[in-house]
């Protein structure tokens, strides 16, 4: 009956129109899925790639897909989705000469040592290290001498220094082991304490004569003889690098040239307000770390030196023959031995 037809067709048209909508909420769920992952891995990528929205270090994170991860294919996988930390800007480069570089570290040094002068002539208050004008002009020195590092001894860090040393026959263990042994010192990062290091350097640079001359409980210090090098114009110091166990350090009040090892941590004995009593903050200068013949040379041979605290008879002293220059390879992995230029003549 025509009845019956048209409730048929309009049967028809419900389903079509039910179909319809069922592949347009489809659609739209597929829409909403595909845009919350887009977004859900932009967010996770930004994230990831500056979590702190400065250039500070960024520890390496894994992204994933959300497809099952089998066990055979999980390890590929995370490695083909690190993030990787685009590479830092290179440094400026100084358009300042090796020369001109050196002459303007001679002058700052010598004004850090005028203001030094007159910042301690206030007893009670007068401290290098909080006086504005003390440090306004040992930031100048640090800055200067760390662009004349990176010229004279090469942009890469860290630098390295090695002490060929002669055993002489009251060491008890001569017969044993001979007059020969090496220590290797490395330099701490220019980062923090360049005035320190540049120095250590030149007395390397510069050496001619030097030994061991004084055994105690926590520290072998080293006489430096015969080298232009003065004393440190200043306490350089960074809680980033005390005085621990196995670290280099300058001996002295101003420190330096003469310079020891720590065989015990000495982070408070050497740090901050110790050795006297008017300056809280006033501290050695650190230099470096033993990362050669620490345990084989320094305690099993050198604290054998015959005696306690300073040595006097030269005859008990382990001798310091040469001190050779090291820094990084440009050219691979390694150290290789670092070459004056006709610039480096002071």
């Amino acid at each position: 009956t025509k009845t019956r037809r048209k409730m048929e067709k309009q049967e028809k048209i419900e389903k079509h129109r039910a179909s319809r909508m069922q592949l347009t909420v489809v659609a739209v769920l597929v829409g909403l899925a595909c845009g919350g992952a887009f977004i859900y891995n932009k967010r996770t990528t930004d994230e990831l790639s500056d979590g702190s929205g400065g250039g500070g270090m960024r520890v390496k994170k894994h992204v994933f897909d959300k497809a099952p991860i089998t066990d055979g294919s999980k390890e590929e996988l995370m490695k083909s989705k690190i993030v990787q930390r685009p590479p830092p800007p290179q440094e400026q480069q100084t358009t300042k000469s090796e020369q001109e570089l050196s002459e303007l570290v001679q002058s700052l040094d010598g004004q850090v040592r005028d203001v030094k002068i007159q910042v301690e002539q206030d007893k009670a208050t007068g401290f290098m290290e909080t006086d504005p004008r003390g440090v306004a002009i040992t930031k100048k020195l640090q800055d200067a001498t760390r662009e004349l590092l990176h010229v004279r001894y090469g942009p890469n860090e860290p630098y390295r220094v090695q002490l060929d040393l002669t055993f002489q026959s009251t060491i008890p263990d001569f017969e044993e082991k001979g007059p020969t042994g090496k220590v290797v010192f490395e330099m701490g990062p220019s980062k923090y304490i360049p005035h320190s290091i540049f120095s250590f350097l030149e007395i390397a640079r510069h050496w001619k004569k030097g030994a061991f001359h004084r055994r105690a409980n926590h520290v072998l210090q080293v006489m430096v003889q015969q080298n232009p090098v003065k004393h440190l114009a200043f306490q350089e110091y960074s809680d980033q690098f005390p005085h621990v166990k196995g670290t280099v350090g300058y001996a002295g009040r101003p420190s330096g040239p003469a310079f020891y090892i720590s065989i015990q941590d000495n982070a408070r004995n050497h740090g901050p307000g110790s050795q006297q009593k008017r300056n809280p903050y006033e501290a050695d200068a650190a230099i470096g770390t033993v990362v050669e013949g620490f345990e084989d040379v320094v305690l099993e041979r050198i604290t054998k030196m015959p005696g306690h605290e300073f040595l006097n008879d030269p005859k008990k002293h382990v001798l310091i023959d040469k001190m050779t220059i090291l820094v990084p390879s440009s050219t691979g992995g390694g150290y290789v031995e670092w070459k004056p230029t006709d610039a480096t003549t002071d």
